[in-house]
């Protein structure tokens, strides 16, 4: 039966129907749990009734779920949702795939030389990472490949030929319906003799005899694809299936419609591929992946350029003297063994790579890029118009892709093998496929600072701002921690570790209570992981990195340095030198912006790419901006006064300790300095509006400060200690204060603000991170985040606590704040603001999250938000301007050690 928009299948809101064909009715519909479109594909009911067929159908379905590769369209379940008639509608929710087939395509055409060779190297992407888990696609054709908006190629419907085989003791008459794009249809064994499965013009000579198929099948209608795409033009063309089927086993093919400028290698893999006995044909997709990359590096006698598929919003630019740099960059042996390291010596090369005009780089307090092993590929985390994200460039392709499933991460770390990307998100350590997919959750880490893969595949990481390193497997368990804090000499983190080769001795960079926010005065410390023996070797550095090429790099400010290190020893053999000036990094956090391949090749971001100054603006609902007269700074967590006519606001200095609280007055838009460089940051106004709280927990005093907002006075110390606390909220009795602990673990605790007041525990639970608490106007209800559910959501419970608890968000929520009247719940879900009405007359009842409004703003802080809401319903945020005229890019470095003797040491 058909679902006209709205009708409810589970979880599903369906909206349109999208289309029919061999499995059922198609619908677009609404995930209203994970928030996000997805494809619903109906079964029909004579499949639906048969329960044999039905339990076949979910085994395969399970199986097809758990291809996760950027290239093939995700199986997210098999489901079932009563209808009102008592029946039962089953189906599969995959990803809602946006773009065009390519059958809708190639009506207009033949597809250019370089984009059908584009589209046929992700095809063959796709078709290899199934073939490895033993899924055959069984029905490639056309209409069965999508190219997105933004170039990605998508497989649809991959193994649900298979998916849909039943009993031959049920099938019908085996009539094949017309017209040839849909025939014959998917039904019974297609493995067994006699039957024949797949689209008749693309199927292999061996399927339409009704024969056994394996994978070739596949490879030969990858080969009909690529043909097509280039001659536009059908390959097996015919008036009936059987003339279409015939052509398929008897006719020659015409070389001479593919286009003179076809490279020759690309003729002969398309060849390969149409071996009509599959003995002879090419026997596994990958060689086809390779011949394309030998085609499109030009390293045989193609006759044209061929370039990567691109659109206007997936455009990047190589520097046109970077090309002449790749050029002449020579070709390196590498025989590592244990640690040692064998190098040709290489040019001193740089080259820049430019990010898309629509991706910028922001000042995170973690790295935000990574290398592979063979200094080729490099991961960096970018911004656009959507969340943060990681995206790969490979130095031998222009296109700069996205890695899906990578939304909000945080410094990616890539395995060793090169399959699998580490990082961090929603308070959990992460990992992903290289090639994108869903992510899966390896463990909680609340507040990191540093995660590397070490050389057995295990994964060694810092999961809070103040404490030691952990190790754990990347397929999950229990954390082991590895080093412990040595408090008598003032220690309060081991960050950004890192595996030596050698598998037994761990680096990291040792924060000091007594200085936490500059890390250019750390000491960076090796420990034997067996012996558990530690010493400090190196003073006045941050993030060191080893190379196996024998170097040490390390970051003091914004220069790279470098020098001949001794893992077995932990000594150097050497003077430091500089490689490179004017890099970026964070000096409060100690990350720095640089990444070193086992080759020796380095990966930075320059400091003049990262955009510098922020603005502050006033946005309504409806998301229309009013500029503020603020001069571009680094602004955070403005905050406005109970009356709407100020904003406080911290703006950041050259280092954390130079953060202070000022004062914006709207009415003459005045902007004046409230605190004086003792690394003040998070305001939070009292009730009457006549003191800020902040923070002094990056040098100095640490603790809980206060003063009068009119700057009048000295400051007051509320409360005095070595713990990371941050004011969130004060209750409207002008008495109690909820704040974060972000020391050893993230709780809400509250303090009694009168003077000799305590600090108490409101919500610590051991297994999930609890920030970001904010009050309602009347006091009764406490908004705030939480990883209870795996990931940051945002609930509301009753204050005092006991009296019930709600969940706000579906599908991820960070950061709370209430209207003024407290009818409305506000929170950030990636880029958006999302608003919630809230009845708090009797018992709490909020109504469904609804979008607001998005924008180029700085939205996410680690535990603390970035906006707030105003008397008037006015939102103050914070605006990312862009960096300058100059373009954004990453900065590559090839044969830097080669030119050691003529450097200049650093001191």
């Amino acid at each position: 039966m058909p679902f006209p928009p709205g009708t409810r299948l589970g979880p599903y809101d369906i909206s349109a129907s999208i289309g029919a064909g061999g499995m059922g009715e198609v619908y677009r519909g609404r995930d209203t749990t994970l928030n996000r479109d997805v494809a619903i594909k109906v079964l029909p009911a004579e499949m639906a009734s048969d329960a044999l067929r039905l339990a076949r159908f979910k085994r395969e379905a399970q199986v097809l779920a758990s291809l996760n590769h950027s290239n093939i369209a995700h199986v997210y379940g098999f489901e079932g949702a009563s209808l009102p008639d008592g029946s039962t509608a089953h189906f599969l929710a995959m990803e809602m795939v946006e773009g065009e087939d390519l059958s809708a395509r190639l009506k207009r055409g033949a597809i250019p030389v370089d984009e059908s060779i584009a589209i046929a190297r992700q095809i063959a992407d796709g078709l290899e990472e199934a073939h490895e888990h033993g899924i055959i696609h069984r029905d490639l054709k056309p209409g069965n490949l999508k190219v997105t908006p933004d170039g990605k190629v998508k497989i649809l419907d991959f193994g649900l030929a298979k998916a849909l085989e039943g009993d031959p003791s049920t099938s019908g008459s085996g009539r094949v319906p017309e017209p040839l794009e849909h025939s014959p249809t998917m039904s019974r064994h297609m493995t067994e003799a006699g039957m024949i499965m797949g689209t008749a013009a693309y199927m292999s000579p061996e399927q339409a005899r009704g024969k056994t198929v394996d994978k070739r099948a596949d490879i030969w209608a990858f080969g009909v694809v690529l043909y097509e795409m280039l001659a536009g033009a059908r390959l097996f063309p015919g008036e009936t299936v059987s003339d279409v089927l015939a052509a398929v086993l008897r006719a020659e093919i015409d070389w001479k419609a593919l286009p003179a400028t076809t490279p020759a290698e690309i003729k002969r893999l398309i060849a390969r591929c149409l071996e009509r006995d599959p003995k002879n044909r090419l026997h596994d997709i990958a060689d086809a992946r390779i011949t394309i990359d030998e085609a499109v590096r030009g390293g045989g006698d193609a006759t044209a350029p061929i370039s990567a598929i691109q659109s206007p919003g997936n455009r990047t630019s190589v520097l046109p003297w970077a090309v002449a740099a790749l050029a002449v960059v020579a070709v390196t042996t590498i025989a590592l063994k244990g640690t040692n390291a064998r190098v040709e010596p290489r040019p001193l090369t740089t080259f820049g790579i430019l990010l898309p005009p629509d991706q910028f780089l922001t000042r995170a307090q973690s790295p935000i890029l990574d290398l592979s092993a063979d200094g080729r590929t490099v991961f960096f985390v970018a911004e656009g118009k959507e969340s943060s994200a990681i995206f790969r460039r490979s130095f031998d392709r222009r296109a700069v892709t996205r890695v899906e499933g990578t939304d909000g991460a945080e410094h990616p770390s890539l395995s060793p093998d090169g399959r699998w990307l580490a990082f961090f998100s929603s308070g959990m350590l992460r990992k992903v496929s290289v090639e994108g997919g869903t992510p899966v959750v390896v463990t909680p880490a609340l507040a990191p600072r540093g995660v590397a893969w070490a050389p057995d595949g295990s994964l060694v990481f810092t999961p809070l701002y103040t404490g030691g390193v952990f190790r754990i497997a990347a397929s999950g368990g229990d954390p082991v921690p590895l080093t412990k804090m040595d408090t008598e000499k003032g220690e309060r983190s081991h960050r950004w570790p890192q595996v030596l080769p050698d598998g037994r001795t761990l680096i990291f960079t040792v924060g000091s209570a007594l200085s936490p926010g500059e890390y250019d005065a750390s000491n960076i410390d090796a420990q034997r992981l067996d012996t558990g023996e530690r010493k400090t070797i190196l003073k006045g550095a941050r993030m060191a990195r080893y190379s196996a090429l024998g170097y040490l790099l390390f970051q003091r400010g914004g220069t790279l340095l470098a020098a001949r290190f001794d893992p077995k020893t932990l000594a150097f053999k050497g003077e430091p030198f500089a490689i490179q000036e004017g890099v970026g990094g964070d000096t409060s956090s100690g990350a720095a912006y640089f990444s070193v391949s086992d080759r020796g090749t380095v990966a930075l971001v320059p400091e003049a790419s990262i955009p510098k100054t922020r603005g502050l603006v006033l946005v309504d609902r409806a998301g229309r901006e009013t500029p503020l007269d603020t001069p571009p700074a680094s602004f955070f967590h403005p905050r406005f006064s109970p009356d709407g006519t100020k904003i406080a606001v911290a703006i950041g200095g050259g280092s954390a300790s130079d953060d202070d609280i000022h004062v914006f007055d709207l009415a003459s838009q005045r902007l004046r300095r409230l605190t004086f460089g003792q690394g003040h940051g998070f305001p939070t106004w009292s009730p009457n509006g006549k003191h800020i709280l902040f923070t002094n927990g990056r040098s100095g005093e640490t603790g809980i400060g206060l003063k009068a907002a009119d700057g009048s006075g000295e400051d007051i110390s509320l409360l005095k200690s070595s713990e990371f606390q941050l004011p969130d909220s004060w209750h409207p009795d002008g008495k109690t204060l909820a704040m974060t602990d972000a020391t050893r673990s993230i709780d809400i605790q509250l303090l009694d603000t009168s003077p000799g007041g305590k600090v108490t525990a409101l919500l610590a639970s051991p297994s999930a991170g609890e920030s970001a608490a904010a009050f309602s106007p009347d006091g009764r209800y406490l908004a705030y985040q939480t990883t209870e559910t795996g990931t940051d959501e945002v609930v509301v419970e009753t204050f005092p606590l006991g009296g019930g608890k709600w969940q706000i968000s579906t599908g991820g929520g960070l950061m709370p704040a209430w209207s003024r009247d407290g009818r409305t719940l506000f929170f950030v879900s990636g880029q958006t603001i999302m608003g919630v009405d809230a009845d708090t007359r009797g018992v709490f009842t909020p109504g469904p999250p609804r979008a607001l409004f998005s924008g180029p703003y700085d939205l996410r802080t680690v535990i603390q938000r970035n906006y707030d809401v105003g008397p008037d319903g006015r939102f103050v945020m914070v605006k990312r301007q862009s960096a300058a005229a100059t373009p954004v890019e990453l900065v590559i470095l090839d044969g830097w050690s080669t030119a050691e003797g003529s450097r200049t040491p650093a001191r």
